[in-house]
């Protein structure tokens, strides 16, 4: 009888203490409007609301925006016009996701007020040449990569999708707290979309793996249709130090499935 009364009373414990802990809480995520002065936010890191205005985008000032924070104003380069998204992860994990609208794609940085100074924490959080914020979950930003033009991937220069669609894949960047910078989580990203395409080249056995191609995967024949699946990422720098990736790319039919890297020889349609 005492044996059970104390686990009673152990589970009573257990529960209030579950129902009466600290909540978590959740990411504030929010989209800014140039023009608009925001008063109800904390932009600097200190717990405390701020005064915050994003200047409306002028072409003449050479591709930068300003941003206005309790009365300083500091440039931003954004090219052709920008958007920008208020992160907030905790209180002092606060950022402004922006946006800039590049020739010929879109970049995505990340910023952070230190007192009234603004540093970038990291600068072009980008794969493939356009590049869109999509959401931040807890620690983790979201960010849609996709070609500029469909034509721009090798192995998918005849691929025709409806409505001016592109290749869309999700690169997921993972927040550290402590140190206040992002890092791409994985290597392999999923499709955003679902994409069904038909291989239209000589038959070839495709590799089991993305890290090391083999000849143990889907084999790939002529007229062959296919679902696009995910993406994986190889990184390199160019001669300039430019970081540009190596693709790899996942195939299904079925349960069967197959990696094989981007190839002008490996043509889908």
């Amino acid at each position: 009888m005492k044996l059970l009364k104390s686990l009673i009373t152990t589970a009573l414990i257990a529960v209030s203490a579950f129902m009466f802990a600290a909540p978590v809480s959740a990411a504030t995520v929010k989209s800014l409007e140039a023009g608009t002065t925001y008063t109800t936010l904390d932009f600097n890191n200190d717990g405390k609301n701020d005064t915050f205005k994003i200047e409306p985008y002028d072409r003449n000032n050479g591709g930068d925006i300003y941003f206005v924070l309790n009365g300083k104003r500091t440039a931003v380069f954004v090219a052709r016009g920008c958007g920008v998204t208020y992160y907030k992860y905790n209180k002092s994990n606060v950022y402004l996701i922006v946006y800039s609208h590049l020739y010929g794609g879109g970049s995505i940085s990340i910023y952070r007020y230190s007192g009234s100074t603004l540093k970038c924490v990291k600068q072009n959080a980008d794969v493939l040449a356009r590049n869109l914020f999509k959401k931040a979950s807890g620690a983790v930003v979201s960010i849609a990569t996709s070609p500029y033009h469909q034509d721009q991937i090798a192995p998918f220069k005849r691929v025709s999708l409806s409505n001016y669609r592109v290749t869309t894949f999700i690169a997921k960047y993972k927040l550290n707290p402590s140190t206040h910078k992002f890092s791409l989580g994985s290597r392999y990203l999923n499709a955003a979309g679902t994409y069904y395409i038909t291989y239209s080249g000589a038959s070839f056995r495709t590799s089991s793996n993305a890290v090391t191609l083999n000849k143990k995967g889907m084999l790939l024949k002529s007229g062959m249709k296919v679902k696009l699946t995910k993406m994986y990422i190889k990184p390199y720098k160019t001669s300039e130090g430019i970081l540009l990736y190596r693709l790899r790319f996942k195939v299904q039919s079925g349960k069967k499935y197959g990696w094989f890297a981007e190839s002008a020889a490996v043509s889908f349609h």
